[in-house]
């Protein structure tokens, strides 16, 4: 069916806001409003003349139909992005340190260096979802079975790392956006807590893989670190094949899994959100504009802050458990319960979340409760391994259910395209940076206890808290202050397009 640019009906973009916010009481003031976007109405929406609104079934439906085609995948992706990343710190329980000439703090760089890249996710909107994702786990593929078979000093395993981040710097932000050009707002936190729960699973199975395949040592020569980063890379080029024979890229470009009258109403769901005088195209006004705005720095912030435990559990949790007094073998195995508690945390929390509406409270009391975690993990140093463990499960737990609603807050608050990925992909960058901290802060001369670490975990747990309280509190204040413009206010106002103008209110 062909498709034509329509303007929405005025009535249908005011609805998006009357789930959060309640409406103005003035009924005059309202009607002049309404007045005043009328005249202003420049939103997009590619819709036939006859297009008739879907009702709530058939929303449903159409969500499903999406979930089932499009979660899988996006799962499979982050699952292999997580293997690929945290193959490292399985490989030094595996005979890494031994086998090549690499010092300590050698170690550390190289798990730092993964975090170097930046990828801006205009190539994703370029290139599409299919061939860039594709591409991404295409190479990355390739770069592990090279460290795994020519590296042979700290150097090399250094460039390997880095050249393994740079590749994969667009896969979570990429996936991220990708959320958000098929779901609404409130659907968002629930998806993306579906893929990050594989970053879980990885973990989990990267550490039951990772001790089968200790027992591979000197096979055909090969010490088993190195067979872990090849046997690791083969299913990755697999999932690489998949998602370019399968994977649409939006409901406008797909033509694979969705009927016209289904895509019709996938493009409707989501241009109600967009706001008015939301922009498809890129332009350099919209590019600055990101960095003008307030919530921008914020975001990076907690980003920043937030990727420190997450880095460093995701790379050190072996490392970790060894230091409860676990052989390297045992170690990697009992790797894998807290990681099994961390899926739990996110898939729960998420789904609350997406269900109340609201994300700040939900990152800033699991951030609290992770910083109880890793102050356990401090003072309870001489009651045992039991106590230790349990510790190390409760701060897992914590960072990581705080995760999936952090991800889908920066998404949930900008209304166009454009805005939205390069805020997306400057954030995530930013979170490189807690990704670089994430790597040094578990040092080899603080084993086996790690005290330091976990202090250093636990004090950027708790900023993160404290600044995603204070971002709800303004994004609130905000929201409050639209509901209560004056005509002449709204009139001053309603020249801005997209979560700049009045009639939009941010998820806080």
């Amino acid at each position: 069916m062909s498709l034509r640019r329509d303007v929405l009906d005025y009535n249908c973009l005011m609805s998006m806001f009357s789930n959060n916010e309640k409406q103005d009481s003035n009924p005059s003031s309202s009607q002049e409003k309404q007045e005043v976007f009328k005249e202003k109405d420049s939103s997009i929406n590619i819709l036939p003349e006859t297009f008739v609104e879907p009702t709530f079934e058939e929303e449903q439906r159409l969500v499903r139909k999406q979930d089932l085609v499009l979660m899988p995948m996006m799962m499979l992706i982050y699952l292999f992005f997580d293997l690929d990343g945290i193959t490292l710190g399985n490989s030094k329980l595996a005979g890494l340190m031994e086998d090549i000439d690499i010092a300590g703090n050698q170690f550390n760089w190289a798990a730092s260096a993964f975090s170097f890249g930046f990828v801006p996710n205009m190539l994703l909107q370029k290139f599409g979802a299919r061939k860039w994702l594709a591409m991404t786990m295409f190479l990355s593929a390739i770069i592990l079975a090279l460290i795994g078979s020519t590296v042979h000093n700290g150097k090399g395993l250094i460039a390997g790392r880095f050249f393994l981040g740079c590749v994969q710097a667009g896969v979570f932000p990429g996936l991220v956006y990708y959320v958000s050009l098929w779901y609404t707002r409130k659907e968002q936190g629930t998806r993306m807590a579906c893929f990050l729960i594989m970053g879980s699973v990885g973990s989990a199975i990267g550490g039951i893989v990772a001790f089968g395949i200790m027992h591979m040592d000197y096979t055909n020569g090969l010490r088993a670190w190195r067979w872990i980063f090849i046997l690791i890379a083969i299913p990755t080029f697999l999932v690489a094949c998949i998602i370019f024979l399968v994977l649409p890229d939006t409901p406008e470009r797909q033509k694979r899994f969705l009927s016209p009258r289904e895509q019709q109403v996938a493009i409707y769901r989501l241009a109600k959100e967009k706001g008015a005088g939301s922009q498809e195209q890129f332009s350099w006004e919209r590019f600055r504009s990101v960095f003008k705005d307030w919530k921008v720095w914020i975001f990076a912030l907690i980003n920043i802050t937030c990727m420190v435990p997450i880095v460093s559990l995701g790379i050190f949790m072996p490392s970790i458990v060894k230091g409860m007094g676990f052989t390297n073998l045992t170690a990697q195995g009992m790797s894998a319960p807290p990681w099994i508690a961390a899926m739990i945390g996110m898939i729960t929390v998420s789904w609350h979340s997406d269900r109340r509406g609201e994300r700040g409270l939900h990152v800033t009391l699991w951030c609290m409760i992770a910083c109880i975690g890793y102050l356990l993990l401090i003072v309870l140093i001489h009651q045992g391994w039991v106590a230790l463990y349990v510790s190390a499960i409760i701060a897992t737990f914590s960072v990581f259910a705080a995760n999936p609603p952090r991800v889908a807050w920066v998404a949930n608050n900008f209304a166009d395209p454009t805005k939205k990925g390069i805020a997306i992909a400057f954030t995530s960058s930013c979170a490189s940076i807690g990704s670089v901290i994430g790597g040094q802060i578990y040092r080899d001369h603080d084993a086996p206890l790690y005290i330091r670490g976990h202090a250093t975990a636990l004090a950027f747990s708790g900023v993160s808290g404290l600044l995603s309280f204070l971002l709800k509190y303004l994004l609130r204040r905000e929201n409050k202050r639209r509901d209560t413009l004056s005509v002449e206010q709204y009139q001053k106002e309603s020249h801005k397009v997209g979560d700049d103008h009045p009639d939009y209110r941010f998820m806080h």
